[in-house]
């Protein structure tokens, strides 16, 4: 045949074709050298009261050894939402880095019990090719940092008794912080100079609350028995003890109000009796006095007649 290596050429030709036509993916476009990651892979976020919840990553993608656009894009995965700028990333022939930046809008008055992962995963090809390739995501961990919201008050804060009577105060601590915090409570001052003879306890002077959590502490007065008629304040301190690690020590003060009722008459704080029944006396004593001169007069003119 004389056209028989002819036709055996174009068999050939045609098989060749073939085969780089059904040759798997990574064979024709093979998988540009691409890794992603990140600068700080684990960072603290506020979230309380006045801040913005906002969790900021910053990290780059690298890639070596290409003679063609690498075309990078990238996405986050979070229990939030997420952003990633730029999500797609060019690279020239021989640029080795591009910077990125991810960001995560945590919610405000989050506990700060369980941290946030957030996954950064993507994908790259050439320019001059359909075919993209996963890459291995990396991950950052969002921390919530801790913060106390303090709450101190009394359901009353006015009370009246005499001496040697009792009072009790109901307190309310309130933990609005976003985690689980213990504290102290005592006397801290009085508008009297001798505040040892007040005695003054409590159900419990320390205690642990639950993150959003409150707890009630009676406060237990007695009045000395020598007390003086008047209003006594009573200055109490509850605080913090600083377990959530970096957080501060925080101190809230409560002023109570104490009315003595003096059941003594002759109790200095009945002063304004005494004016008054020194003044009946004074007065008692110069009637008398004036009225003995009168009597004699008469007594004289009745022994002339």
């Amino acid at each position: 045949m004389k056209n028989g290596p002819l036709f055996l050429f174009y068999c050939l030709l045609l098989l060749l074709g073939m085969s780089i036509l059904i040759l798997p993916e990574d064979v024709c476009a093979p998988a540009p050298d691409v890794t992603i990651s990140l600068d700080d892979e684990e960072i603290e976020v506020d979230v309380g009261p006045g801040s913005d919840g906002v969790a900021r990553f910053t990290g780059k993608v690298e890639c070596n050894n290409h003679l063609q656009m690498v075309v990078v894009t990238l996405e986050g995965e979070a229990e939030f939402p997420s952003t990633i700028t730029p999500s797609t990333i060019y690279l020239e022939p021989g640029e080795t880095e591009e910077k990125f930046s991810a960001e995560v809008k945590v919610p405000n008055f989050l506990s700060s019990k369980n941290p946030i992962p957030l996954i950064i995963s993507g994908s790259a090809g050439t320019i001059a090719s359909p075919v993209s390739y996963s890459l291995e995501p990396v991950t950052g961990i969002i921390k919530i940092k801790p913060y106390l919201i303090l709450g101190f008050l009394a359901v009353e804060s006015e009370m009246s008794g005499e001496p040697g009577d009792s009072i009790d105060f109901e307190l309310v601590v309130v933990n609005n912080g976003n985690y689980d915090e213990g504290f102290t409570i005592g006397l801290s001052e009085m508008n009297e100079p001798d505040v040892m003879k007040w005695d003054v306890t409590f159900s419990e002077d320390s205690f642990i609350i639950m993150e959003g959590k409150d707890k009630n502490i009676s406060a237990h007065v007695k009045i000395p028995n020598g007390a003086s008629a008047g209003e006594y304040e009573v200055i109490l301190t509850t605080t913090s003890t600083a377990r959530g690690g970096n957080v501060e020590t925080v101190e809230r003060e409560l002023t109570l109000f104490i009315g003595v009722k003096s059941s003594d008459f002759f109790d200095m704080g009945n002063w304004s009796m005494y004016v008054v029944f020194i003044i009946l006396a004074l007065l008692i004593v110069f009637l008398v006095w004036k009225r003995k001169p009168i009597l004699r007069k008469l007594r004289r003119r009745r022994s002339a007649k």
